[in-house]
């Protein structure tokens, strides 16, 4: 009998997101986000959107998982202590990680209170702007990361790289 051995980690954390497009329109700001859009929780309950933006200064859910394997002894840790997150150009306060179902976490960031000095570029004409969203646990990004597919690459975005994500906030 041949034995096998397979590499283990006890955390890969994702982010959960829409990876359906790599363009994220938003009709009535007249532009398009180049990023990914996350499944992201506003803090008055509303899924963010352009159409639904946060609020500069608010906090913005995010959902992960990936941490902990059950079947092997290791149970998810009921809080993360060890998330940072950045929005745009700026370092934001992850405020709290916790486990909401028995492998996804609640992941609550602050979003910088005004748009200077975090903005990569805006659009003045609109109250709705997009701010990339990066994510980082002991100074690993976390995931979904891009894979190369058949057709190539998507955007120009190199493989083994997190996906860039984008949230949308308003003043």
């Amino acid at each position: 009998m041949i034995q096998r051995q397979f590499p283990f980690t006890s955390s890969n954390l994702n982010l959960f997101a829409d990876l359906s497009d790599n363009e994220v329109a938003c009709p009535s700001a007249n532009f398009i986000a180049n990023g990914f859009q996350p499944v992201a929780m506003n803090a008055d309950g509303t899924m963010n959107s352009c159409a639904s933006p946060a609020k500069f200064g608010s906090t913005v859910s995010f959902s992960v998982h990936g941490v902990g394997a059950i079947q092997l002894g290791f149970p998810p840790a009921q809080q993360l202590l060890d998330l940072q997150a950045i929005v745009g150009a700026c370092s934001a306060a992850v405020e709290n990680a916790s486990l909401v179902t028995a492998f996804v976490y609640k992941v609550d960031v602050r979003i910088p209170g005004s748009l200077w000095p975090c903005a990569n570029g805006y659009n003045q004409a609109s109250a709705e702007n997009s701010f990339s969203v990066f994510l980082s646990r002991d100074g690993e990004p976390v995931g979904p990361r891009i894979v190369p597919v058949p057709s190539g690459p998507i955007v120009n975005f190199s493989p083994g790289q997190p996906m860039p994500m984008v949230i949308w906030v308003t003043r």
